[in-house]
């Protein structure tokens, strides 16, 4: 009788130590509490919170076309605007309805976030677009029909740009792209980052 009433004993024993090792606030689920990584941020979410510009062109007013920029001779070709981010390649004959390639390049001053959108200053509609190496946005794709080759294409309502997209132009940072237009008008290019907002104007044929 004694040596089962040591038994009993000893495993109640063990069982008050191990309940008494386990705090009643640990975590559970096996994932510890200390070192947890922070949840990430999103660098664009300051930039997305601007609101697009309301600039609109009275009847009969002509585009004011931004002027011609070389922001870097030596590595890229002619661009628009005043930077530190800046559209090279658009300064040629831009048709609407079809992908417009596009490069954009930000000067090795401007290290921060990127974010791109595009409205139409004639009338209603915006400009959409499309990019490689994951270069785009979080917000909802569209297919739109494009011409060359035939079919569709899904495109974003804006570009998000961090890290380079491709390593040439280094130290530049840049990112090819593309950037379309389902009819001809006077549109927009609306550029923001930390410390910086412009409007760069084109006009679609």
């Amino acid at each position: 009788m004694r040596g089962h009433l040591s038994v009993v004993l000893v495993v109640v024993a063990l069982t008050a130590c191990a309940n008494a090792a386990v705090p009643t606030n640990a975590p559970r689920g096996g994932r510890p509490a200390v070192g947890a990584s922070p949840p990430v941020q999103d660098p664009w979410a300051g930039l997305r919170a601007r609101p697009l510009s309301q600039w609109r062109l009275a009847v009969g007013q002509r585009c004011p076309v931004s002027s011609v920029s070389r922001p870097d001779p030596t590595q890229f070709g002619s661009a628009r605007g005043n930077g530190p981010v800046y559209p090279v390649g658009s300064d040629g004959p831009i048709a609407d309805g079809e992908l417009w390639k596009i490069l954009w390049v930000a000067s090795p001053k401007y290290l921060g976030p990127v974010l791109i959108r595009g409205f139409r200053l004639d009338g209603d509609g915006y400009l959409l677009f499309d990019a490689a190496n994951g270069n785009h946005s979080t917000q909802p794709e569209v297919a739109v029909p494009v011409p060359n080759p035939p079919g569709q294409w899904r495109v974003n309502p804006e570009l998000d740009f961090q890290d380079a997209g491709t390593p040439s132009g280094a130290p530049w940072r840049a990112w090819p792209s593309y950037t379309y237009a389902p009819v001809s008008g006077c549109y927009a290019w609306d550029v923001e980052g930390n410390g910086f907002s412009e409007t760069i104007v084109t006009e679609i044929a």
